[in-house]
């Protein structure tokens, strides 16, 4: 008999149309019962148990024209795998069979010559009550055309020792040779295009990608009269090599025994290689024609090649590596029932775009990635996720109610469940990015940050929300975005999908706090404040470096930011939270000010600028102020400041500019307003002007005075001398809107050159930066000076006396 393909199995091809998948729970297949199938004995009555191999063994005869594959394949399904070069077809041979708590797995191994054919074959699934076969996956290669090696060719198993190997590795003399563990005769299809991870320039490890770099080594070139897509006889090479950087570590390389030529090599580093998206295709590109529904081959051209870090190894060589790691497994938790693909390591999790396995890919490298970007920020995150268990689970093809309220698998929808006592995370579920395709949610970035932002707040509230806004998703999303982005619109959060909302609303179209849009009763999802809450932060980014022309900075801005929403949440409890956004926005201020130090950059740095970001989304109004608010908040009680042209505010800067006309020299200490060019070798006296945007009357303003002669952005404090033995009083109270110039500071150039100035001011209740770091750590001036508006530099350049 054939398997019939009805409405109710799912045929999965690849891009040349050739049967990959057969997805059938809703058909489960049993075993049949019948004496013209020698398999079975026709006198097995109906209660005996039949073993999963029997089942698989009849299920792969007969699905095996759907898969459109010769019958012959399944002549010999129970015979070993052969050692040496037989005539023989290619065959399915067992593997292995492995069961789960609620799954059997029943592999096939191809061969051809009697060898194996590397990462191929057919893979049979089935559930355990009642047993019975819900899917299969096919990786049979059906035209292999391979000439045996010569029976005199020199780079044979038997052959191969260490020293030789070390050789066709090209190791150095002086570097410890290989511990050869095992070797055999295999079929590959070589690859020009990719070698292994092993093979080739060392490279760094990429952040961004959180990507682990594995060793590299460089074998000899590969002649060219061996062709890509060609099939090979190869050695296969297990060894272990004592990499100086990351230890003992086994490794696979394929030799062709005739040249000794390698044609692969890889590293176990503990991950392997697959195809995600790193950024949705109109972030990457900026090309609003390209859709979830565009054609395969320009979704595809556009998938990043990573490495799947931490996930964990299969028990033994040969067996099919899962996708489940430390943070994250990936289960089928409900339907459409989508089963996680496995492959054979070290072959990569590279699927196409609109299939369920390219989405449990993302799925995994995704929410893996955000676990460990915390790591990388110095978070515990077991304790951070005190109710977490992990790994969590992932199932990144499931239904969603659509606006009908039906249970559907055509809807656009993502979800971070809390557990079943509600203090910590039960994982994340993805529908599709677009209806009526196959290109599941988990493929894009901003909604699995989105889903994020409940995962953290399920732990430190016992809760997906926040009292003032939905979450900090959005905030992540479009924070972590935006440094590379080419999306046309850059104040759309999720471009590439039909979710419409912005982290750049105006106050004055509701999106203020205390506005239209901040109504908790009208808003009860909190998606509304959610796009107030974006559009706040968003401009703190922003303010920092966000719209700098050095991506280096956009990244900083975006992680600190990034960094300090994590840090801001992991303080809350579900006893106290915030309630309002002002409660909020004084814990973001004082994670600033609590951090020493984060990757490099002292904290304390940017909490005027949180404080500023809100009140220009309209917090901090006057008491009895009218709602609905529609203008920016008002300023800090007391909020001196040097003027460096934003006239004290923190507005986005394309560079972190230096220079004021508020710093200026004179020759005498005469007061005058005017500036004089700075003489060598004589005193010299500067003035700085200090003004209020504060609504009440500054106190105690002093400022001190600090200069360098060294070149480009200098460091604070080390490249700074301090001017004065203490700081200079301005003598004089400043109310709100007013000025006062304070000085004169003396200074005598020590030679003809160049030189800054640094000003710092400060009053009570507005102290500057510096006094705030009080020599913890070191920052760019330039970096220093953008964040506080009590600080400010100017360039002079010294001359010589006449």
């Amino acid at each position: 008999m054939t398997f019939e393909i009805t409405p109710n199995v799912s045929v999965k091809r690849n891009n040349n149309g050739i049967v990959r998948q057969l997805y059938h729970p809703r058909q489960p297949y049993t075993v049949r019962r019948f004496a013209a199938d020698r398999s079975l004995d026709a006198s097995l009555s109906a209660d005996v148990e039949i073993a999963p191999r029997v089942i698989a063994e009849q299920y792969v005869r007969e699905v095996l024209p759907a898969y459109q594959l010769d019958s012959e394949l399944s002549a010999d399904l129970n015979a070993a795998v052969a050692e040496e070069v037989i005539q023989e077809e290619s065959r399915l041979k067992f593997l292995e069979e492995k069961v789960t708590r609620n799954q059997v797995t029943v592999s096939y191994a191809q061969t051809y010559m009697g060898l194996l054919v590397w990462e191929a074959g057919l893979t049979v699934r089935m559930r355990n009550h009642p047993l019975s076969v819900t899917s299969s996956q096919s990786a049979v290669h059906t035209e292999i055309e391979v000439e045996p090696p010569p029976s005199d060719a020199q780079y044979m198993p038997e052959h191969i020792n260490a020293d030789i190997l070390a050789n066709l590795l090209a190791l150095e003399a002086n570097k410890p040779r290989p511990e050869v563990n095992s070797k055999r005769l295999l079929i590959y299809q070589y690859n020009a295009d990719d070698r292994g991870n092993g093979y080739g320039e060392p490279e760094e490890n990429d952040e961004t990608q959180v990507q682990v770099a594995a060793p590299k080594l460089i074998p000899p070139p590969i002649p060219s009269h061996f062709q890509s897509g060609q099939y090979y006889i190869v050695v296969e090479v297990l060894f272990t090599l004592n990499d100086p950087n990351m230890g003992s570590l086994n490794w696979r390389a394929f030799i062709e025994p005739e040249s000794g030529t390698v044609l692969y090599l890889s590293a176990f580093i503990g991950c392997l290689d697959g195809h995600v998206y790193l950024q949705d295709p109109l972030t990457k590109t900026g090309d609003q024609s390209i859709k979830a529904s565009s054609p395969v081959s320009i979704l595809n051209s556009l998938r990043d090649r990573v490495t799947l870090f931490g996930l964990q190894p299969p028990p033994q060589i040969g067996t099919p590596q899962k996708l489940e790691g430390e943070f994250v497994k990936i289960v089928n938790i409900s339907s459409p029932n989508s089963v996680s693909p496995t492959t054979i390591p070290p072959n990569d999790f590279s699927y196409s775009v609109p299939t369920d396995d390219f989405a449990a890919v993302n799925a995994y490298y995704h929410c893996d990635r955000l676990f460990r970007m915390m790591e990388e920020m110095g978070f515990d995150v077991k304790s951070y996720f005190d109710g977490t268990t992990f790994p969590v689970s992932v199932d990144h093809r499931v239904q969603f109610r659509d606006r009908f309220g039906n249970l559907s698998s055509n809807v656009v929808n993502a979800q971070a469940p809390g557990n079943i006592f509600g203090n910590g995370s039960d994982g994340f579920r993805f529908a599709l990015v677009e209806k009526d395709t196959q290109v599941g949610m988990a493929v894009e970035w901003r909604v699995v940050l989105h889903e994020f932002g409940h995962a953290i707040l399920w732990d430190n509230v016992n809760s997906p929300n926040f009292k003032f806004a939905h979450s900090a998703g959005d905030s992540l999303a479009a924070i972590l975005n935006d440094a590379e982005s080419k999306a046309p619109d850059r104040g759309l959060t999720y471009p590439w999908t039909i979710i419409p909302r912005r982290h750049d609303h105006s106050v004055s179209s509701g999106y203020a706090w205390g506005g239209n849009k901040d109504d908790r009763f009208t808003d009860r999802a909190g998606y509304e404040r959610e796009q107030i809450l974006s559009s706040t932060l968003f401009k703190l980014y922003r303010a920092i470096g966000g719209d700098h022309k050095d991506l280096e900075v956009r990244r900083f801005a975006a992680r600190y930011v990034t960094y300090l929403i994590f840090e801001s949440i992991g303080t809350l409890s579900s006893t106290a939270q915030p309630e309002d956004a002002q409660e909020y926005a004084n814990i973001l201020m004082e994670s600033d000010m609590n951090t020493l130090n984060f990757e490099g950059q002292p904290g304390g740095t940017v909490h005027k600028v949180i404080r500023w970001a809100f009140e220009q989304q309209g917090l901090y109004q006057p008491p009895g102020t009218p709602r609905p608010i529609n203008t920016a908040g008002f300023p800090p009680e007391v909020d001196v400041y040097i003027d460096d042209g934003r006239k004290g505010s923190y507005e986005p800067l394309s560079t972190f500019s230096m220079g004021t006309n508020d710093i200026w020299i004179r020759h005498n200490p005469d007061h005058g307003l005017e500036h004089q060019i700075p003489v060598s070798g004589t005193n010299n006296f500067i003035y700085v002007k200090v003004k209020n945007r504060g609504i009440t009357q500054a106190n105690n303003i002093k400022a001190s005075a600090f200069v360098t002669e060294e070149e480009g952005d200098k460091i604070w404090p080390s490249a700074w001398e301090n001017l004065t033995a203490s700081p200079i009083s301005a003598g004089a109270s400043i109310s709100s809107n007013s000025e006062v110039i304070i000085g004169p500071f003396e200074w005598q150039p020590k030679s003809v050159g160049n030189y800054s100035l640094l000003l710092s001011v400060t009053a009570d209740n507005d102290i500057s930066n510096i006094d705030l770091l009080d020599g913890n750590g070191s920052i760019p001036v330039a970096k220093l000076v953008h964040c506080d508006n009590n600080i400010a530099v100017q360039e002079f350049t010294a001359i010589a006396s006449e």
